[in-house]
């Protein structure tokens, strides 16, 4: 869009500079806009719009670099987290399989006691 502006505005400078300085006359200014031929005047006209079109795509392209520039820190920051928030995760992980081994041993010795009870027991009656 300020590609455009600004082409214009060259434009506009160009053809007053033309007739300051007397260059180029009426007939000159003519051609340049309008081409004799029908067709030479639609190649020129899509030739124009491929050029609006492709400064649209340089301008689209250049603000998507521009957002990423200001979005990286947020994502470089927003990385740690994830990788402190996996450390952590896995953390409870061990914790988990800890507990899970403390229960296995505690069955163990629940049932070596429970068969010592009954040989008590037994031992009694």
């Amino acid at each position: 869009m300020q590609r455009k502006s600004a082409q214009k505005g060259r434009e506009v400078v160009a053809k007053a500079k033309m007739g300051i300085n007397g260059q180029g006359s009426h007939e000159d200014e003519q051609e340049h806009q309008t081409p004799s031929h029908p067709f030479q005047y639609q190649q020129q006209q899509q030739l124009m719009l491929r050029e609006d079109e492709d400064d649209e795509d340089e301008e689209s392209e250049l603000m998507q670099k521009q957002q990423i520039i200001m979005i990286e820190p947020q994502i470089e920051s927003n990385q740690a987290v994830i990788e402190e928030r996996e450390h952590e995760i896995r953390g409870i992980e061990q914790s988990i399989i800890q507990v899970n081994e403390i229960f296995r041993d505690l069955s163990t010795i629940v049932n070596e006691q429970q068969s010592n009870f009954g040989k008590i027991l037994s031992s009694f009656l």
